[in-house]
């Protein structure tokens, strides 16, 4: 589990600061006192990280039955773990950036296909306002839902019934004019 760590040195103190063992005995001599400027890098109970310099300090208080015995110091180098990090920052966006167009895709077929009856009613619509009144063709029904066939249904019975009334005026104007006649001739 710690294969993308390397410890670049391990100090191992007293409770008043001097060096027990150490990692790297040539620059952190056992016997003498932690350097201060060091120390003071380490925030005990807690892992402080540098992006930037791809390091990470981890201190931690040794204790034996509530007792400080010592602390433990460490710096470890964390580039691998951060070009990892990077990585999968990396892909996590890709992978979203791709779900979110086939989506999207998606979306839009589905809204198109939901929205077309809504189209050829509209057409029928503007035709019958431009003064052509056409019903709507029986292949057209077989394209839609149950919910648009219905109107599609009320909307011909429409057309009907316009058709109806103007054969009915049509016929009541053949008859006026044979009314005419008849009252001409008599």
């Amino acid at each position: 589990q710690y294969s993308g760590l390397r410890a670049l040195y391990t100090v191992v103190t007293t409770p008043d600061g001097q060096i027990l063992a150490s990692s790297d005995p040539d620059r952190f001599p056992t016997q003498t006192a932690m350097p201060s400027a060091l120390e003071n890098r380490f925030v005990p109970g807690s892992l402080t990280i540098d992006e930037r310099a791809g390091r990470a300090w981890a201190a931690r208080d040794l204790r034996e039955g509530g007792i400080l015995i010592g602390r433990l110091f460490a710096e470890i180098d964390i580039t691998d773990l951060l070009a990892v990090r990077r990585e999968v920052a990396l892909t996590l966006l890709l992978v979203n950036a791709a779900l979110t167009v086939a989506f999207g895709a998606v979306g839009y077929l589905l809204v198109g296909r939901m929205v077309h009856p809504l189209g050829i009613l509209a057409r029928h619509l503007r035709r019958a306002r431009d003064g052509e009144v056409v019903a709507i063709a029986e292949p057209e029904f077989r394209r839609v839902g149950a919910e648009f066939s219905d109107a599609f249904l009320q909307f011909n019975d429409l057309v009907r019934a316009l058709e109806e009334r103007k054969n009915l005026a049509a016929r009541l104007a053949d008859e006026e004019k044979l009314a005419l006649l008849g009252k001409l001739a008599s």
